[in-house]
């Protein structure tokens, strides 16, 4: 499907909504969309709270140029399509009863007890046709001062879904949102209860607030409420004692400030694994992969990166031996676009674990001059080397081209009369002839 502009994404939802509302069901904007509106916020999607059931909506809406997915029935949600442009729209409910996990829902026509139902009093914002806000629970007011609170009583909205813990700290982290003493008292009572939710979802969740800007407050926040054990992302507090964790969530708040936007997520998991092996030992990386379903090419990512640990412990050794930034990467297996991934999450890794101050610009130098060297073609290949040498294609030829690449990249000769010179040196040496 072709990517949808802000435009054509609030124009599809307004269609939607005008035609609910003529057909005579009340129905208003909900939730994240108006939320986002209010900040000032760029909006994704759009979800729309109806009296209407999913039986009339999908009546409603199966005739061009409307189109229909019930995409969530047993929660009274179906997807309806403008033009491909998709708008959630779920019946105004109640819930019956629940697990922790899912809840048996009843339908209502009435929008604050739906309201009353919802996670976080920023999300329970309702909006109508005419742009008017409808605010239950002073979501407005929390708005303003950068509060996320839970609608109600927080032991309630937690224990309807576990999840809501994670959802709190990523909102905070998305939105930059402070929390609140009782809020957080009542995520500490309830931590255990995370064990109930799958890792897939939980996952997601981390996935989402790892792709946003991370204060190390925030990260303390979730590691004092004990949040953080429990769904395995950090080693046991016996084993990383309370002094150093805080150096931890300045490296993985830091990763906003050393990479781009579309690698944070992968960074911050990987700074996470390499931390579990660090204080856990090598086996640790299989627990983390079951806790955590990250998606196959992210994972391979992540366990060339454990694999290649034991390769990197020691820096300033190998600088020390004047070992080459670009063949301290390849060490670790890694083709172009991980050795850019790598480079700047290797400098978080490693910025504490190093006496030297100047220890990464040397780095950074190594890596920028490599960089430069590597995209500069070697003006001498196999063809040359046997007419020097007049040796035929082989091994031997190999060894020799292999030798003469690593001294192009170490600036050893530039040109060819350079080249030749230590080419018949080399094939002196392989030789054995004076």
């Amino acid at each position: 499907m072709k990517h949808k502009t802000s435009e054509e994404l609030l124009h599809g939802a307004e269609q939607v909504l005008r035609k609910l509302e003529e057909s005579g069901y009340k129905s208003m904007f909900v939730g994240g969309c108006v939320r986002d509106r209010l900040l000032g916020r760029k909006i994704h999607d759009y979800d729309i709270a109806t009296t209407a059931t999913p039986e009339i909506v999908s009546t409603l809406f199966s005739e061009k140029p409307f189109r229909v997915i019930p995409s969530g029935l047993k929660h009274g949600t179906v997807t309806v399509l403008f033009r491909q442009c998709p708008v959630e729209v779920t019946t105004l409910r109640i819930d019956v009863k629940g697990d922790g996990r899912h809840a048996v829902i009843s339908y209502t026509d009435s929008f604050k007890e739906d309201a009353s139902r919802r996670d976080f009093t920023v999300n329970a914002l309702y909006q109508d046709q005419s742009g008017r806000i409808c605010d239950f629970f002073c979501g407005q007011k929390d708005l303003n001062s950068k509060t996320l609170r839970f609608v109600g009583n927080p032991d309630q909205r937690i224990q309807e879904d576990y999840l809501r813990i994670l959802r709190y700290f990523r909102l905070r982290s998305q939105l930059g949102f402070h929390g609140i003493k009782e809020e957080e008292e009542a995520i500490t009572r309830h931590a255990t209860g995370l064990c109930r939710i799958s890792s897939e979802r939980i996952t997601e969740e981390l996935s989402r607030m790892f792709a946003a800007r991370i204060s190390v407050h925030l990260l303390s926040d979730m590691d004092r409420s004990g949040i953080t054990e429990q769904i395995g992302l950090l080693p046991k507090k016996t084993k990383m004692t309370a002094e150093k964790r805080p150096l931890l969530f300045e490296d993985l708040a830091s990763v906003s400030d050393t990479m781009q936007p579309t690698e944070w997520t992968d960074a911050r998991f990987a700074l996470l694994l390499h931390t579990m092996i660090d204080y856990e030992g090598p086996e640790a990386s299989h627990q983390f992969f079951r806790s955590f379903r990250l998606p196959s090419k992210t994972a391979a990512k992540l366990l060339r990166l454990s694999e290649a640990k034991h390769k990197i412990q020691d820096i300033q050794a190998a600088l020390a031996s004047r070992l080459r930034f670009i063949d301290f990467c390849e060490a670790a297996g890694g083709d172009d676009s991980f050795l850019r991934f790598y480079f700047p999450l290797l400098s978080v890794i490693f910025k504490r674990d190093v006496s030297e101050t100047n220890i990464l610009i040397r780095l950074r130098d190594a890596e920028t001059a490599d960089n430069n060297r590597r995209r500069i073609a070697m003006p001498v290949d196999g063809r040359m080397i046997q007419k020097w040498t007049g040796l035929e294609t082989g091994q031997r030829i190999g060894h020799i081209l292999s030798e003469l690449k690593d001294r192009f990249r170490e600036h050893q000769w530039t040109n060819s009369v350079e080249a030749k010179v230590i080419v018949e040196q080399l094939h002196i040496t392989s030789t054995g002839r004076m």
